[in-house]
């Protein structure tokens, strides 16, 4: 069988994805099955083997003849983005709490108004999370995982205003696997909740000065307040916006205007 030198970038692609799916799939059935045989190490061979082929199929079709260089573009970061959501899933409920985490869910235990160093939002996202999944790692880590799909939405959304459609996959691309939303976008701790905030107070404050939607400084004041109550370095979006609508000769008229006002007064309310 000869190869293409595409073909050989396609089939190195289709082993490195597969690696830790495979892994990931037999450690959540060794999980879930107590699987402790002496043939568990031939089910996990036939698993990876069964994964890649079905893999090489998938990503040897792509792109389909005739597909136009966006098109095939389009499907590559396509494909990268349902992969690593695949990988986040599959790998919620494995991993061990590292230390941060178990610490906030001892936060979670104890429901409160604030804790010695950070504001709640962490815990009551764990807190939800376990209500619905049990005390495990998956519902620990469950509100974290919808932190990220909302920061990526957000993201897509803000980057589709600025730069159009076609600029919104390459951004969720970023989103997907660079490391500090990749791994943040994980591990429960207070950074997911001020990530999908922020990114939704950013959001909000491109519609108002850009887009000049009025009614938009009430999602700015939402996800401020959020953001507030996620961790507390959000406050340093406060006297950014600020001096945006000092320094700006068209923003400036936003500070004659009440809805920028209400919006503090909102998030103050809601922290």
């Amino acid at each position: 069988m000869k190869f293409s030198s595409g073909g050989w970038v396609k089939l190195g692609v289709t082993a490195l994805l597969c690696t830790p799916l495979a892994t990931g799939l037999f450690a959540l059935l060794d999980k879930r099955a107590a699987l402790g045989s002496p043939y568990d190490e031939f089910l996990a061979l036939c698993l990876g083997l069964a994964l890649f082929v079905g893999a090489s199929r998938r990503i040897g079709s792509i792109p389909p003849p005739g597909t136009a260089a966006r098109d095939r573009t389009r499907l590559w970061i396509g494909s990268l983005v349902g992969f690593a959501i695949l990988l986040k899933l599959l790998y919620l409920d494995l991993p061990d709490l590292v230390p941060e985490e178990a610490y906030y869910w001892v936060y979670a235990q104890h429901p409160a108004l604030s804790y010695l160093d950070h504001p709640p939002m962490v815990a009551w996202g764990i807190r939800a999370g376990t209500a619905l999944l049990g005390d495990t790692e998956a519902g620990v880590r469950l509100f974290t995982l919808l932190c990220w799909f909302t920061t990526l939405g957000f993201l897509a959304g803000l980057t589709g205003h600025l730069h159009g459609k076609q600029a919104r996959l390459p951004v969720l691309l970023l989103g997907a696997l660079l490391p500090y939303p990749f791994l943040f976008g994980f591990f429960a701790t207070p950074d997911a909740p001020l990530m999908a905030a922020w990114a939704g107070a950013l959001y909000f404050l491109e519609r108002a000065l850009l887009g000049g939607k009025g009614h938009a400084w009430w999602g700015f004041g939402i996800c401020t307040g959020l953001g507030m109550l996620s961790k507390y370095t959000f406050a340093l979006l406060g006297p950014s916006t600020l001096a945006v609508l000092l320094l700006d000769r068209d923003h400036r008229r936003w500070l004659l205007r009440p809805q920028p006002w209400l919006s503090v007064l909102l998030a103050l309310i809601i922290f």
